[in-house]
Protein backbone atom coordinates (compact mmCIF):
# COMPACT_ATOMS: atom_id res chain seq x y z
CA UNK A 1 0.00 0.00 0.00
CA UNK A 2 2.52 2.47 0.73
CA UNK A 3 4.51 2.21 -2.95
CA UNK A 4 0.85 2.68 -4.31
CA UNK A 5 0.03 6.19 -2.10
CA UNK A 6 4.09 6.98 -3.14
CA UNK A 7 2.66 6.87 -6.76
CA UNK A 8 -0.41 8.82 -6.32
CA UNK A 9 1.69 11.33 -4.76
CA UNK A 10 4.22 11.31 -7.43
CA UNK A 11 1.49 11.80 -10.09
CA UNK A 12 -0.38 14.35 -7.99
CA UNK A 13 2.79 16.54 -7.69
CA UNK A 14 3.95 15.61 -11.99
CA UNK A 15 0.32 17.19 -12.53
CA UNK A 16 0.44 20.18 -10.22
CA UNK A 17 3.77 21.15 -11.48
CA UNK A 18 2.42 21.07 -15.27
CA UNK A 19 -0.21 23.13 -14.14
CA UNK A 20 1.72 25.67 -12.61
CA UNK A 21 3.83 25.82 -15.72
CA UNK A 22 0.77 26.56 -17.70
CA UNK A 23 -0.23 29.20 -15.49
CA UNK A 24 4.18 30.24 -15.72
CA UNK A 25 2.65 30.68 -19.46
CA UNK A 26 -0.65 32.15 -18.71
CA UNK A 27 1.31 35.17 -16.47
CA UNK A 28 3.40 35.90 -19.59
CA UNK A 29 0.68 36.24 -22.04
CA UNK A 30 -1.49 38.72 -19.42
CA UNK A 31 1.91 41.04 -19.12
CA UNK A 32 1.93 41.22 -22.89
CA UNK A 33 -1.95 41.70 -23.34
CA UNK A 34 -1.42 44.49 -20.28
CA UNK A 35 1.33 46.12 -22.06
CA UNK A 36 -0.71 46.22 -24.76
CA UNK A 37 -3.78 47.86 -23.17
CA UNK A 38 -1.54 50.56 -21.59
CA UNK A 39 0.18 51.08 -25.15
CA UNK A 40 -3.33 51.91 -26.75
CA UNK A 41 -5.22 52.79 -23.34
CA UNK A 42 -3.37 55.65 -21.38
CA UNK A 43 -6.41 57.10 -18.72
CA UNK A 44 -5.44 57.47 -15.45
CA UNK A 45 -8.24 54.64 -14.52
CA UNK A 46 -6.11 52.20 -17.21
CA UNK A 47 -3.12 52.97 -15.73
CA UNK A 48 -3.84 52.51 -12.01
CA UNK A 49 -5.87 49.08 -13.29
CA UNK A 50 -2.46 48.12 -15.22
CA UNK A 51 -0.02 48.69 -12.12
CA UNK A 52 -2.47 46.98 -9.82
CA UNK A 53 -2.77 43.84 -12.12
CA UNK A 54 1.14 43.49 -12.93
CA UNK A 55 1.33 43.54 -9.03
CA UNK A 56 -1.22 40.83 -8.71
CA UNK A 57 0.85 39.21 -11.19
CA UNK A 58 4.18 39.24 -9.78
CA UNK A 59 2.81 37.93 -6.25
CA UNK A 60 1.06 35.19 -8.08
CA UNK A 61 4.38 34.16 -9.54
CA UNK A 62 6.29 34.53 -6.29
CA UNK A 63 3.69 31.93 -5.37
CA UNK A 64 3.91 29.84 -8.16
CA UNK A 65 8.36 29.51 -7.87
CA UNK A 66 7.28 28.63 -3.77
CA UNK A 67 4.86 26.40 -4.46
CA UNK A 68 7.25 24.37 -7.21
CA UNK A 69 10.09 24.25 -4.66
CA UNK A 70 7.85 22.93 -1.93
CA UNK A 71 6.48 20.33 -4.60
CA UNK A 72 10.19 19.38 -6.16
CA UNK A 73 11.55 18.99 -2.33
CA UNK A 74 8.38 16.71 -1.37
CA UNK A 75 9.49 14.54 -4.40
CA UNK A 76 12.89 13.99 -3.34
CA UNK A 77 10.98 12.96 -0.18
CA UNK A 78 9.38 10.71 -1.92
CA UNK A 79 11.81 9.33 -3.68
CA UNK A 80 13.71 8.99 -0.61
CA UNK A 81 10.85 6.32 0.38
CA UNK A 82 11.30 4.28 -2.02
CA UNK A 83 14.07 2.75 -0.89
CA UNK A 84 11.62 1.50 1.87
CA UNK A 85 9.46 0.19 0.36
CA UNK A 86 6.95 -1.74 1.97
CA UNK A 87 7.72 0.32 5.23
CA UNK A 88 4.34 2.64 6.25
CA UNK A 89 4.86 6.08 4.88
CA UNK A 90 6.39 8.62 7.04
CA UNK A 91 3.35 10.86 8.67
CA UNK A 92 5.74 13.63 7.63
CA UNK A 93 5.55 12.92 4.22
CA UNK A 94 1.58 12.28 4.60
CA UNK A 95 0.92 15.90 6.21
CA UNK A 96 3.58 17.74 3.41
CA UNK A 97 1.09 16.42 0.75
CA UNK A 98 -1.86 17.43 2.01
CA UNK A 99 -0.54 20.97 2.90
CA UNK A 100 0.84 21.28 -0.66
CA UNK A 101 -2.86 20.50 -1.92
CA UNK A 102 -3.98 23.05 0.08
CA UNK A 103 -1.86 25.35 -1.42
CA UNK A 104 -1.98 24.13 -4.87
CA UNK A 105 -5.78 24.64 -4.35
CA UNK A 106 -5.47 28.16 -3.49
CA UNK A 107 -3.07 29.23 -5.37
CA UNK A 108 -5.07 27.93 -8.60
CA UNK A 109 -7.89 29.10 -7.03
CA UNK A 110 -6.66 32.84 -7.21
CA UNK A 111 -4.99 32.41 -10.54
CA UNK A 112 -7.69 31.80 -12.07
CA UNK A 113 -9.95 33.96 -10.41
CA UNK A 114 -7.41 36.81 -11.17
CA UNK A 115 -7.32 35.42 -14.79
CA UNK A 116 -11.11 35.77 -15.69
CA UNK A 117 -11.01 39.59 -13.72
CA UNK A 118 -8.57 40.91 -15.80
CA UNK A 119 -10.17 39.95 -18.73
CA UNK A 120 -13.50 40.91 -17.70
CA UNK A 121 -11.90 44.00 -17.06
CA UNK A 122 -10.68 44.40 -20.88
CA UNK A 123 -13.49 43.43 -22.33
CA UNK A 124 -16.18 45.08 -20.33
CA UNK A 125 -14.15 48.38 -19.58
CA UNK A 126 -11.31 49.25 -22.01
CA UNK A 127 -12.67 47.84 -25.02
CA UNK A 128 -15.90 49.87 -24.71
CA UNK A 129 -13.80 53.14 -24.23
CA UNK A 130 -13.27 53.11 -27.91
CA UNK A 131 -15.27 50.45 -29.64
CA UNK A 132 -12.95 51.05 -32.82
CA UNK A 133 -10.28 49.70 -31.48
CA UNK A 134 -9.38 45.77 -32.21
CA UNK A 135 -9.31 43.86 -29.80
CA UNK A 136 -6.11 43.23 -27.40
CA UNK A 137 -4.79 39.98 -28.23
Amino acid sequence: MPKRKLEIFHQENSTWLRTLDYMEQENVFMKNRLSKVVDIYNSHDVLEWAEHYQNKILMNEEAIDLLKHDIQLQEKRLASEYLFEGHPLKDEIITAQEQLRRQMDYVETDFFNMKKAFSDYVAHHVMQADPETPPVS
